[in-house]
C-alpha cells in the first residue's frame, strides 16, 4: 500500500461487510456518482477498490471528482495530489509509463481540437480557426524558453519537480495560473496554501524554471500563458475567439 492509498483510509471506514465513505455514500454508490462526473466512463466499483487497496491509481481527474463528491478540505486535497504524485514517481521513475493510460488520455492532439472548435463555433471561418491555433497554441515537440519540448511527457518532468519545491518563495509568488478545471488563479507564498492538482504541480514547474533561467516575472508569466494554452488548448482558443468576437466576413 503506498502512501496514496494509506492517506484515503480517513475517508472512509468499514461497516459490516461494506465500506462507507464520509459522505454516507457506499463504494457502489460513490463509484457510480463518480462514474456519471467523468463522462459515464473511466470508474467502477473495482476500478475505485483497487485504488483503495493500492493495487492501481488514481488519475488526477479522477481524484478532483473524488474531492469535490467528498468536499474534501484544501490542505487535505493538497496532500491527497502530492501523495499521488509521489506514488506515481516512486513506481513509474521519472517518466511513468504506467500514467500514461490515465492522464495522457485527457491532453488533446492538434486535429481533435480544431475539429472540436469548428463543431462550436459555426460561426467562426475553419481558416481562422486554424491560423489562431497556430498563433496561439505551442507547436507539438517545439522547444520552450525553458528548456522543456512542449510534450506531454514534460508535463511528469515538471511535475516531478514542482512535487520536490517546500516553499513557493516570494520570487515565485502572484502568478497568474487560471486554468479552465481549477478555481485557483494566483500562486502564494505558502505551498501547502496552493492547489496542488496536477495541472497547477506542473505550472509550478514552469514558474521554478522560469526563475532561473529567464529571471523575470513578465517572461516567466508569458511562459505560464504558452504552457496553459498548451494543457487547454480547445478552452483557450475559444475564450479568444469569443473575447474578440471573431465572425465570418
Amino acid at each position: 500500500m503506498g502512501k496514496f492509498s494509506q492517506f484515503l483510509t480517513k475517508y472512509y471506514k468499514k461497516e459490516v461487510g461494506k465500506i462507507v465513505f464520509e459522505n454516507g455514500l457506499s463504494l457502489n454508490q460513490l463509484s457510480l456518482e463518480m462514474w456519471e462526473r467523468l463522462g459515464c466512463s473511466q470508474i467502477d466499483p473495482s476500478v475505485l477498490s483497487r485504488v483503495m487497496k493500492g493495487k492501481r491509481l488514481f488519475s488526477f481527474r479522477q481524484l478532483r471528482v473524488f474531492c469535490d463528491l467528498l468536499d474534501i478540505p484544501q490542505l487535505d486535497r493538497n496532500n491527497l495530489f502530492k501523495n499521488l504524485e509521489e506514488d506515481y514517481l516512486n513506481r513509474c521513475g521519472e517518466f511513468p509509463e504506467e500514467a500514461e493510460h490515465y492522464i495522457l488520455s485527457e491532453f488533446i492532439n492538434k486535429q481533435d481540437a480544431l475539429d472540436s472548435l469548428v463543431k462550436m463555433l459555426p460561426e467562426v471561418k475553419t481558416s481562422l480557426i486554424q491560423s489562431l491555433y497556430d498563433k496561439l497554441i505551442p507547436q507539438e515537440g517545439k522547444m520552450s524558453t525553458i528548456g522543456l519540448a512542449f510534450k506531454k511527457r514534460s508535463y511528469y518532468k515538471l511535475i516531478k519537480e514542482s512535487v520536490r519545491l517546500k516553499n513557493i518563495n516570494d520570487k515565485l509568488g502572484s502568478y497568474n495560473v487560471k486554468i479552465p478545471v481549477c478555481g485557483f488563479q494566483r500562486t502564494v507564498s505558502n505551498f501547502e496554501d496552493n492547489c496542488n492538482c496536477g495541472y497547477h504541480l506542473a505550472l509550478y514547474g514552469v514558474i521554478e524554471r522560469g526563475t532561473k533561467q529567464l529571471k523575470n516575472r513578465v517572461k516567466i508569466q508569458q511562459e505560464v500563458n504558452k504552457w496553459i494554452n498548451y494543457f487547454f488548448p480547445v478552452q483557450r482558443m475559444q475564450e479568444s475567439l469569443n473575447k474578440n468576437s471573431y465572425k465570418i466576413a
